[in-house]
């Protein structure tokens, strides 16, 4: 037991020994330089600074320098102490590209953010992204429905782009959730404008649950629109009726596996209703030919034949009656 406490503490020993190696291994900015973080937080605002000043016509130098002097001022670092930082990290470019990675990041993160707020606002899509399965979705997902003019439809309108591929495949769902005790009058509808013709389809949701719509078509060729809306029919009515939540828009992209596999099922289904089609109609045929067989008339015999047949004719015998026994009574 005593070995065994010996031997574990070693261990522990061990791995601090490694860990304390490994941190003292890494790099740390000297007194006076921007921390990793502090400097990650300065380059964000430092190029949003710089892009206002160059997005804005009409600007001096002078007025793009203002931005600037701003963010110096937020951060409460000098310029001199903001060029040390930058060369030092520069003498250290591993640890600058991992600094310059995380601030794209959240740059494109707020920069998504505020798109999805100015969609929201303006009610214009944004532009779709690549991929394999894409929420469309621009809108707010989330919708109170009364009878008011205002207040009971929520329709929408997305132009296709590049991102869009033949065979795409368009999966419409929303959770419908009544707010009054009597039955809702509530309409689900998507459509797709094809380059060769349109496929629509409607629901009506009056209860409480999941609806869904899913639209695709291989004849129509590729997707020029899509449009569709939730209807609330509550004509009269001016308190909320219904409350929509989690509205979705997947985008399905069809893999060429998928296609060929769909492809040969559907002519498979093809050949077997044919089939049945067919069969179908050689037994109304066979139905048709046996009731169309008309009764051959009756032959009328001669003379000779009708003497012949009643020579010929069984003669059934008769039995006579039994004759009843009379008894004498003396």
């Amino acid at each position: 037991m005593h070995l065994q406490f010996h031997f574990s503490m070693r261990k522990a020993l061990f791995f601090a020994t490694i860990l304390l190696v490994v941190s003292s291994c890494a790099v740390r900015a000297p007194k006076g330089i921007l921390s990793t973080q502090e400097m990650e937080d300065f380059l964000i605002d430092y190029h949003k600074a710089k892009a206002v000043g160059n997005t804005i016509p009409k600007q001096t130098a002078s007025d793009r320098e203002k931005y600037l002097d701003f963010v110096f001022q937020k951060h409460g670092i000098t310029e001199a102490q903001f060029d040390s930082s930058v060369s030092w990290y520069s003498q250290h470019i591993e640890t600058y590209s991992e600094i310059y990675q995380r601030v794209n990041t959240r740059i494109q993160d707020e920069k998504d953010a505020l798109n999805k707020l100015i969609s929201l606002r303006t009610h214009k899509q944004l532009p779709t992204t690549v991929g394999d399965s894409i929420d469309l979705w621009y809108l707010q997902r989330t919708v109170m429905m009364s009878g008011l003019v205002t207040e009971n439809r929520l329709a929408f309108s997305i132009r296709s782009d590049r991102a869009f591929e033949e065979k795409d495949s368009l999966y419409y769902k929303a959770f419908f959730r009544p707010l009054t005790t009597d039955s809702v009058a509530a309409f689900m509808n998507l459509q797709l404008n094809y380059a060769k013709g349109t496929e629509s389809k409607t629901l009506r949701a009056d209860s409480l649950g999941w609806y869904s719509i899913k639209l695709q078509n291989d004849t129509l060729g590729s997707i020029k629109y899509i449009k569709g809306f939730i209807y609330l029919d509550a004509r009269g009515t001016y308190y909320p009726q219904l409350l929509v939540d989690s509205i979705q828009l997947i985008r399905l992209h069809q893999s060429e596996e998928q296609a060929s596999y769909i492809a040969d099922s559907l002519a498979t289904i093809k050949k077997e209703q044919a089939a049945k089609a067919k069969k179908k109609i050689d037994l109304n045929k066979m139905k048709k030919g046996s009731s169309a067989v008309k009764k051959l008339p009756a032959q009328r015999l001669s003379p000779e034949q009708l003497r012949n047949k009643e020579v010929y004719k069984e003669k059934v015998p008769t039995k006579e009656p039994r004759r009843k026994s009379l008894k004498l009574t003396k």
